[in-house]
């Protein structure tokens, strides 16, 4: 299963990861589990991502709980084999995603850090060593830029802004992730970390936090 993760994100230096809305949800507000596309860069299709559970219980979680919810997310390929998985539990001020790969064994983790100035997130090893920071600026609205631990900027993760009328009437997001030279192991708590700023920052339901 390893080898399929491998072959997805080693040799990738950029990805598009773009949600899928449904017609429903656009036309009525009505939230239902976040989907998305993975692209590469010459747009060519990878795979998807997607928010698992349904059935009553989960509906309540949303609809109370928001952006702050337990959350499972799962990565699947393009010949529909889980790859990866993350999960968070649910949080009062700061989000933490686990990143597991298709076997369940931990690669890493996403936590997002308190900042009166900054955006703040640290990336970290299966072993919980942080190998990138995430510091990006509050008025820096659709940029989070990576820092290795010199303070030296080596990626980006960018929602692309669809201008006013666009993010009035919609909530889809769609993000390039540049990743830094990490090992793919890594790069997944990259593409993590990703999901989690657009659940955080961008979710539609976190209005009515």
């Amino acid at each position: 299963m390893d080898e399929n993760l491998r072959q997805l994100l080693e040799n990738q230096q950029i990805l598009f990861v773009n949600q899928i809305k449904e017609w429903v949800e656009i036309f009525t507000d009505f939230e239902t589990r976040n989907k998305y596309q993975i692209l590469d860069q010459n747009q060519m299709k990878l795979g998807y991502i997607a928010e698992v559970g349904s059935g009553f219980i989960r509906l309540l979680s949303r609809t109370f709980f928001g952006s702050h919810r337990p959350m499972h997310v799962c990565v699947w390929n393009e010949k529909k084999e889980m790859l990866l998985s993350f999960k968070r539990p649910f949080f009062f001020f700061f989000s933490q995603f686990t990143v597991f790969n298709g076997n369940q064994e931990v690669l890493g983790t996403v936590r997002r850090r308190f900042g009166l100035v900054y955006k703040k997130y640290d990336l970290q090893d299966q072993s919980g060593y942080t190998f990138l920071k995430v510091k990006s600026p509050l008025w820096r609205l659709w940029t989070f830029q990576l820092y290795d631990n010199q303070d030296k900027e080596v990626g980006i993760i960018s929602k692309n802004w669809g201008g006013v009328l666009k993010e009035v009437f919609t909530d889809t997001d769609k993000f390039q992730v540049q990743f830094p030279q990490v090992d793919y192991k890594k790069k997944a708590v990259v593409l993590a970390t990703a999901i989690s700023i657009d659940m955080d920052f961008f979710e539609n339901n976190q209005k009515n936090d």
